[in-house]
C-alpha cells in the first residue's frame, strides 16, 4: 500500500468519524487535526534527515 501524501487529511477524516460515532464532534475533530499535523511533521523531518544523509 502506498504511503499517504498528507496525514492531515487522514487525521481530519478519522477525527470526524470518531466524533460522530462518540457524539463529541468538536473534541475529536480537533484531536484528528492535531494528530494529522504531528504525523505530517514527523514525516517531513524524516525525509529532511534522509536528504541530509544522502549529501
Amino acid at each position: 500500500m502506498k504511503e499517504p501524501q498528507s496525514y492531515l487529511a487522514l487525521g481530519i477524516v478519522l477525527g470526524t468519524t470518531f466524533g460522530l460515532l462518540l457524539d463529541n464532534f468538536v473534541l475529536w475533530m480537533c484531536l484528528g487535526l492535531v494528530i494529522g499535523a504531528a504525523l505530517d511533521e514527523k514525516r517531513r523531518r524524516e525525509t529532511d534527515k534522509d536528504d541530509d544523509d544522502a549529501t
